[in-house]
C-alpha cells in the first residue's frame, strides 16, 4: 500500500511538488520536483513544506525529473536533517535519513505541545544527457513544521 501511495504522488507531479498523507500509516509522502528552465545554468529544486502532529511519522521523498535531457537523482546524502540540537524541542529522529531504492526516507517523534519548525536540505547529483560531468546542488530551504493538530485527511 505504502509504494503504491509514493508511486501516485510521484506520478501525479509534473511541476509542481506533491505531498501525499496516510495518517492510517502515519506515513508522509513528498514529490520533489528538479527543473532546468531554459537558459539558466542551474537546477530548480522545489519541494512543499509539510507539517506532522503528534506521534511517530515516516517520510518518503521521491524525485521527479521535469526537464527532458535532465538526468538527476538524490546525492549522498540526499536528505540533510539538522543535528538533534537544531530539532524543536519534543521532536526526534527516530531513524534515517536513508535512502530507500531512488527514494529516500525518515521516521521522526514529536511530542510537541505548540507549533514549531525545523529546516532541512536536499541533495541532487544532476547533469544533462548530452554531458559527462556530475553536478551537485544542495538546498537549504525546504520546511518541516511540526503541530499539534492532526494531518489533512487525518
Amino acid at each position: 500500500m505504502q509504494s503504491a501511495l509514493r508511486r501516485a504522488a510521484a506520478e501525479s507531479a509534473t511541476t509542481e511538488p506533491t505531498i501525499v498523507y496516510d495518517p492510517s500509516n502515519m506515513s508522509i509522502s513528498l514529490t520533489v520536483v528538479v527543473s532546468l528552465p531554459e537558459g539558466q545554468e542551474d537546477i530548480n529544486i522545489d519541494a512543499a513544506p509539510v507539517a506532522f502532529p503528534h506521534g511517530r511519522w515516516t517520510l518518503y521523498w521521491s524525485l521527479v525529473v521535469d526537464t527532458p535531457g535532465l538526468i538527476a537523482e538524490f546525492g549522498d546524502p540526499g536528505i540533510i536533517l539538522p543535528p538533534s540540537s537544531g530539532l524543536p524541542a519534543k521532536v526526534s529522529v527516530v531513524s534515517g535519513p536513508a535512502a530507500d531504492g531512488d527514494d529516500w526516507t525518515a521516521e521522526f517523534q514529536s511530542d510537541v505541545l505548540s507549533a514549531n519548525a525545523f529546516n532541512y536540505e536536499i541533495s541532487i547529483d544532476w547533469h544533462l544527457s548530452t554531458e559527462e560531468v556530475t553536478r551537485n546542488v544542495t538546498i537549504h530551504d525546504p520546511t518541516i513544521s511540526v503541530t499539534n493538530d492532526p494531518p489533512p485527511g487525518g
